[in-house]
């Protein structure tokens, strides 16, 4: 299976699922409520659990921070109120 996932797709089956996780999350939380929701609560919902490497990650594999305007969320990855 790893082989197919690599050949087929390029990269590994766990490295397939976070890509698939992150836009998830970046896609919950352009269109959640700030006021409802906080970017660690949906992190936690698509499986990340630790906010350091959450935010780390997911800044390097969507190139954008998530607590962009984007995103819509203040400098601490928290809900902007």
């Amino acid at each position: 299976m790893e082989k197919l996932f690599r050949r087929q797709l390029g990269v590994s089956p766990m490295a397939y699922l976070r890509d698939v996780r992150l836009v998830r999350v970046q896609e919950e939380l352009r269109v959640s409520s700030p006021k409802q929701t906080t970017v660690r609560t949906v992190a936690e919902r698509w499986g990340f659990s630790h906010a350091g490497r959450f935010a780390s990650t997911y800044r390097k594999h969507l190139s954008q921070a998530v607590w962009s305007p984007a995103v819509g969320r203040d400098a601490h990855g928290l809900a902007a109120t």
